[in-house]
């Protein structure tokens, strides 16, 4: 060793503060972590919650998309110039409500010749009743024929036949009148004009003049893995009330909507393991919009009475999970449990603890076994857990406990 290196290394053996500076560099274990509780110092203030009691939902979340309930393309039944379009691009219309008008005039001049045809024709039925009913009273005084009776009877059941179609052209000829008239079909927000008015339109035409959406109902589609399959399937199966399904839009003030799940797909995507579902959602205060995209919740079941305590209070020990009680002399003692599942800000407790117990949710990380504490309010904006669970994270399965 050269000289220089033995006297940086005396210097160093010599110093205690060089000493345990090399150790704290080191990143050691040996020393308690910054706060921890020492042998005969103070309190450790800590932030505390009780032990509880209650039905926890057992949800499955997916990412959504908002469909309208029916799409309807509204398509010219007639030809003709488009001559006006009565609604807004946007607003919401009623059914039977009249979107467009198509020039109407050449079907009012066929209306008003299929009125003429009928009447031209009823005029000659009746002359020719009239014959019909002379020439039996002939044929009863033996001046006229057999032959020229059926004659004019044949001449009479003619017409009225006649007439018939001339009634069945009368109506056709009104129905193409009034699809001039170009009407909703059924209640939904209009979406932006396709084809303007001053334009000519063919009947039955491949481009719509319109679309509309209904928004209330919507349905959202969403897939699941398929180990949910058997899970909703059994829910499905078991018939009751319907499965609950809430669906939240992104952005600021979204509305949380609730709904129903209503279809089941026949067949699991094999390219991905999933299985698609579709929820109804009534959506009458439009909270839900179709091609929107939403955080969608399904509860798969409600477990009931399960002992509940905030998932902040479980730490992970060498020998498990376990949750530090803090007992009437105010120490805090650690306690092994059995953790049946983490949904939201919820644990659900198996084994360890019983409600109205009182475990530490923040400050454990500065307490040692037997360590005394003074109970402290929560810190502004810390989250603190319901007596239920709102949602699984995505990350991990929701299982009942065992």
């Amino acid at each position: 060793m050269s000289q220089p290196s033995r006297f940086l290394l005396a210097i160093a053996l010599a110093s205690p503060a060089g000493l345990f500076g090399a150790v704290g560099c080191g990143g050691g274990d040996a020393s308690p972590p910054p706060g921890a509780a020492k042998k005969g110092g103070g309190p450790v203030p800590v932030v505390v919650a009780q032990v509880g009691k209650s039905d926890v939902p057992l949800d499955v979340t997916a990412i959504g998309h908002v469909e309208a309930a029916a799409t309807v393309a509204i398509v010219p039944r007639a030809s003709g110039e488009l001559v006006e379009a009565l609604f807004k691009e946007g607003e919401h219309v009623e059914a039977g409500q009249t979107l467009f008008t198509i020039d109407p005039r050449p079907y009012q001049i066929a209306v008003d010749a299929a009125k003429a045809r009928l009447a031209r024709d009823q005029a000659q039925l009746r002359a020719a009743e009239l014959d019909a009913a002379r020439y039996r009273k002939l044929y009863s005084d033996k001046i006229a024929s057999e032959q020229k009776v059926e004659e004019v009877q044949a001449d009479a059941a003619t017409l009225r036949a006649t007439i018939q179609a001339d009634r069945a052209d009368l109506a056709s000829a009104e129905l193409a009148l009034s699809f001039t008239d170009v009407k909703a079909p059924l209640a939904g927000v209009a979406g932006p004009l396709l084809v303007f008015p001053g334009n000519v339109v063919k009947e039955n035409q491949a481009d719509a003049l319109v679309e509309l959406r209904v928004t209330a109902p919507v349905r959202v589609s969403f897939t699941l893995p398929e180990r949910y399959l058997a899970r909703v399937r059994d829910r499905v199966a078991a018939g009751g009330e319907a499965i609950e399904v809430a669906a939240t839009p992104e952005g600021d003030g979204a509305r949380t909507a609730r709904g129903a799940l209503a279809v089941v797909d026949n067949t699991v995507d094999p390219m991905t393991g999933t299985i698609r579902l579709l929820a109804t959602f009534p959506n009458d205060d439009q909270a839900l919009w179709p091609g929107q995209y939403v955080k969608v919740s399904l509860r798969l079941a409600l477990e009931k009475d399960r002992v509940v305590v905030d998932a902040r209070a479980v730490q992970d020990g060498q020998e498990g999970r376990f949750v530090y009680v803090v007992g009437d002399d105010g120490k805090a003692t650690p306690a092994n449990v059995e953790v049946g599942r983490v949904q939201g800000e919820v644990a659900t407790i198996t084994r360890g603890v019983e409600p109205g117990q009182t475990v530490v949710v923040d400050g454990a990380v500065r307490l040692r076994p037997g360590a005394q504490v003074k109970v402290v309010p929560p810190r502004k904006g810390a989250s603190t857990a319901s007596k239920g669970a709102e949602a699984a994270p995505d990350d991990e399965e929701p299982e009942a406990a065992q």
